[in-house]
């Protein structure tokens, strides 16, 4: 994580008074805090600890669908991989369908607070 990053993260756990992403990996953690940090825009939505604990939900998901879309796209990178992995990749692509889907629920529940 660069300067600004760790400027992000300090920031982060100020708002909120804990770390969402402790324990994580260092290069999850540079885009997990970049994405939550986008959605608080606002100071009431870090008072709405169910709309927080949503939000830390939907950036966990965004970090999965960036893997999976990561290696999918190694796994079909030519034919001969893409015939090597074809198990994996259908496995990923039902995963990704799982995470959409928590994610809808996530932003459902968010729009209906």
């Amino acid at each position: 994580m660069n300067k600004d990053d760790i400027g992000i993260k300090k920031e982060i756990i100020s708002m909120l008074e804990y770390d969402p992403f402790e324990g994580y990996a260092e290069a999850d953690q540079k885009f997990l805090y970049n994405e939550l940090y986008s959605y608080f825009s606002d100071e009431e939505i870090i008072e709405d600890q169910f709309l927080v604990s949503q939000l830390i939900q939907i950036a966990n998901n965004n970090n999965q669908i960036r893997k999976i879309d990561y290696l999918i796209s190694t796994y079909t990178a030519n034919t001969e991989l893409l015939i090597k992995n074809d198990a994996k990749i259908k496995s990923l692509k039902f995963t990704k369908q799982i995470l959409f889907k928590t994610q809808n629920t996530s932003q459902k529940k968010i729009a209906f607070q």
